[in-house]
């Protein structure tokens, strides 16, 4: 067998890019509108259409030009679901109807909704007795939140984010005022309690509706969260997007993804062999070195990966019971050819390669193999350097 050299290793197991779809030659594919259901102003419990608008049992029958019926102008049409681009084009209403649920697609400038009860003021912003800001602001109110009391008609739709649109306000003072914001900033905090966890360059911002620039040629211009679990007391909602509130050592600040959920509290985690303990969650920084069977104690967890932040005699880090050796392997005493390139793993998981290292066009004897819950079958390889895994791929082997 040839020589292995037992290398470091790395591992990506946290991925929240989703899967795309693809175009298939000679056939069209249908793709159902992705729905979500009412929350405030990302998507309205109910809106106003302003034109007549045809309905429809199914969106493919829309494809078809065959409507089941048409609504009048009307207040109150109560929403089932919606599309987030609304607020920006032609999307997709489930609605609730006296024929039971139906669907609609209005263009944004044939639909009104109400403004948010109350919005938050990040910045210094002048206020107007009128819709004119041409005049003198009455006055300047520093950031706060404030109560809504109407807005000019379809407040939402613009152009873009940074397209203003008229809101009027109460003042204790002054009685009702107006304000004139970017389409973007006219949202309201809506108070929530949770645990994320933040890979790299997440910048902790001042203004949740800030898009850059983030750096200069003196260096950032912000803070950032890297391989860290943080407490999220808020979240910013507007018609174009949520950002979110972390409470941090510097005071509220503002990033612009939700981050992965956390569960928090005290748990005992048994490893049944050796697992690798990695320095960062998300694998980044790879893996900080590889822990015995034993018990340790874990003080928070990221259950979609089955992931725990656990204390060592040598450190914090973060295991997966799943990536441990295996116990039920099945021994052998067999050689196997394999053809071609082969990766080896230190353990039996796609990503916790040996440094890249691999075997080309060699015999090997497996000590034993493993069947992982994919169906997948893996070969140990016994070395003086270590232990070592092969993926067995049928094409390339006999």
């Amino acid at each position: 067998m040839k020589k292995i050299l037992v290398a470091s290793f790395a591992v990506i197991f946290i991925s929240t890019y989703p899967y795309a779809a693809a175009e298939t030659a000679g056939r069209t594919v249908k793709v159902a509108p992705n729905m979500v259901s009412p929350e405030s102003l990302r998507i309205p419990a109910s809106i106003t259409l302003l034109k007549e608008t045809s309905f429809y049992s199914d969106p493919e029958d829309w494809l078809a030009g065959e409507p089941a019926g048409s609504l009048a102008p009307q207040e109150g049409v109560k929403v089932l679901g919606g599309e987030y681009t609304w607020a920006r084009g032609k999307s997709w209403w489930k609605i609730s109807t006296d024929r039971g649920p139906k669907w609609i697609s209005p263009e944004p400038w044939n639909v009104d909704v109400p403004p948010p009860e109350k919005i938050v003021l990040f910045n210094d912003t002048p206020i107007y007795a009128t819709m004119d800001d041409t005049q003198e602001p009455s006055a300047i109110l520093s950031p706060q939140e404030v109560q809504v009391t109407g807005a000019e008609k379809q407040w939402f739709y613009a152009n873009g984010p940074d397209e203003k649109r008229w809101v009027r306000i109460h003042t204790s003072w002054l009685g009702d005022q107006w304000v004139h914001l970017p389409v973007a900033k006219i949202g309201y905090i809506k108070p929530v309690d949770y645990y994320s966890y933040y890979r790299q360059g997440q910048y902790l911002l001042d203004d949740p509706t800030y898009n850059g620039p983030y750096g200069s040629m003196a260096g950032p211009m912000f803070k950032w969260l890297g391989n860290e679990t943080a407490h999220v007391t808020g979240e910013f909602v507007s018609v174009y997007d949520t950002n979110y509130q972390l409470e941090t050592e510097t005071g509220v600040k503002y990033v612009h993804e939700k981050g992965i959920p956390i569960v928090r509290g005290n748990e005992t985690i048994t490893l049944k062999a050796d697992t690798p303990l990695f320095a960062a969650a998300d694998g980044s920084q790879g893996v900080a070195l590889v822990l015995p069977k034993q018990s340790l104690s874990s003080y928070e967890k990221i259950p979609s990966f089955n992931l725990y932040h656990v204390h060592t005699s040598l450190g914090d880090g973060w295991v997966n019971p799943d990536l441990a050796e295996p116990t039920n392997v099945v021994k052998v005493n067999t050689k196997v050819e394999l053809r071609g390139q082969h990766t080896l793993y230190r353990f039996p998981s796609e990503g916790l390669t040996l440094g890249g290292l691999h075997v080309m066009d060699a015999v090997v004897e497996p000590s034993a193999y493993w069947e992982d819950p994919h169906g997948a079958i893996w070969y140990l390889l016994e070395t003086k350097d270590g232990k070592a895994w092969v993926k067995k791929e049928a094409d390339l082997e006999r």
